[in-house]
């Protein structure tokens, strides 16, 4: 049995297009953390949705609305006139905001990474001089079958050339490879025991409902191939270079050419098959996907 989980991040404007801190609407991080509770909670400039396990996308999908209305509730209830809720990856911080923040507040990240690639983490220096901060959507994957030998460095190998390959094209226009620089690269993820974080999906996955759960039942079957095989057995090229670029043209050209892996993948994936490739290989923006605010899409009051 796989379950899945979520910790996506999201970011808060003015009317004006001004980025409001979440620490202005939302509380600190509880600790510890209640295990069957959805929270919403601060981690810098961006607002954080964290879910228990769920044994569904669906389930999964109704946590994230869960979170996703209680900060737009608490953001709306701050700043009411035309403040709103955008899946943005990357955002400037106002020199004045940063000179003037808490030091917990201007902090980038929590504990550092594993990487797949024997990547180190990335040391930014003082975060008061940093002038960008970032947001992603983490997938959260666990199984109570025994775990491979190539566990887990080899499972995210897979999941970047499955998963990554897909979301680099699905999200033509829509991702920021500055983001990669920093935050969210190819092979990053933590683990403990049987269960994987998967860090490298960015924020447009929230974009709308229908989005994040295709992500979600594309990673189950990802992550299940992962388990089954090694990344050497695939047959899929390694995608480091075009989801750091953001290369959505290229990831696309792979995706047909590896059109017989990938079709039963979709095809568990989702009941319109046809519709998802459709809009995989040209993006989920241009595929119409991505044309209603977030408090719209999910229906948020």
């Amino acid at each position: 049995m796989i379950q899945l989980g979520s910790d996506p991040e999201i970011m808060a404007f003015t009317e004006m297009g001004h980025v409001i801190p979440a620490w202005t609407y939302l509380p600190r991080e509880p600790s510890p953390k209640p295990n069957d509770a959805v929270l919403c909670y601060w981690d810098g400039v961006q607002a954080e949705i964290s879910t228990p396990p769920a044994a569904d996308a669906m389930s999964l999908v109704r946590m994230i609305r869960s979170g996703l209305q209680r900060s737009y509730t608490e953001l709306r209830r701050a700043a009411p006139s035309g403040s709103y809720l955008q899946c943005r990856d990357v955002v400037y911080m106002p020199d004045e905001l940063l000179r003037t923040a808490e030091d917990a507040h201007v902090l980038l990240g929590c504990a550092p990474s594993d990487n797949a690639y024997g990547i180190p983490p990335i040391n930014i220096g003082d975060p008061r001089e940093h002038k960008l901060r970032y947001s992603g959507c983490h997938l959260h994957f666990s199984t109570d079958a025994v775990l491979p030998a190539w566990w887990p460095s080899g499972v995210v190998v897979t999941l970047d050339r499955v998963l990554g390959l897909a979301l680099t094209s699905l999200g033509r226009g829509l991702e920021d490879p500055r983001r990669r620089v920093a935050y969210g690269r190819p092979g990053e993820y933590r683990h403990h025991n049987n269960r994987l974080e998967y860090r490298a999906p960015g924020s447009f996955l929230l974009a709308s409902p229908v989005i994040f759960r295709f992500a979600v039942e594309l990673g189950r079957q990802a992550f299940t191939l992962a388990l089954r095989h090694p990344p050497s057995s695939l047959g899929l090229p390694a995608v480091e270079d075009a989801m750091m670029q953001c290369d959505a043209d290229w990831a696309a050209t792979q995706l047909e050419r590896h059109r017989d892996l990938f079709t039963p993948l979709i095809g568990l994936s989702s009941a319109r098959p046809a519709v998802w490739w459709d809009a995989i290989l040209k993006g989920a923006s241009p595929a119409g996907m991505t044309n209603k605010s977030i408090a719209e899409a999910w229906h948020l009051k």
